[in-house]
């Protein structure tokens, strides 16, 4: 049976590395869970730049819990399909995190990095682009 969004909940967190290149790769890893923390569909998006400037946008790890629920292949779908617009998305929240709220109360680290959002509503965190596409109403 398939997720209902309301049931779900959004993580966010964020990494990077640096190659022997000197390409700089910032790592987002978006995990929807469940609220007892039961990993639903987890995606890695990247972010590299190179010593020149240039950037690259791709999918690393994904993984879905259950391939024949809608909602997850949606929201899998849509990060791939719009991955560097989810970068920079994703990208801004972890720069406001880090500009606003990096204190020693509430900065945690991960197996997969810098927590930037922890256990927040999908209506509240997901672009507007996949909110549309899930067709959920966007909150004001």
């Amino acid at each position: 049976m398939s997720k209902e969004i309301s049931e779900l909940q959004f993580s966010l967190h964020y990494a990077s590395e640096t190659d022997s290149e000197k390409n700089t790769s910032i790592i987002l890893t978006t995990n929807i869970h469940t609220a007892d923390g039961e990993t639903q569909q987890l995606t890695q998006l990247i972010c590299t730049t190179s010593p020149a400037g240039k950037k690259q946008y791709r999918i690393g790890l994904q993984k879905i819990s259950d391939a024949g629920d809608t909602l997850l292949v949606a929201i899998e779908s849509y990060w791939r399909k719009n991955t560097q617009e989810s970068c920079v998305y994703l990208l801004e929240k972890a720069k406001q995190f880090i500009q606003g709220h990096l204190q020693q109360t509430n900065t945690w680290i991960s197996m997969y990095g810098l927590v930037i959002v922890s256990n927040a509503s999908l209506e509240e965190q997901l672009p507007e682009g996949l909110l549309k596409a899930l067709k959920v109403s966007i909150p004001a």
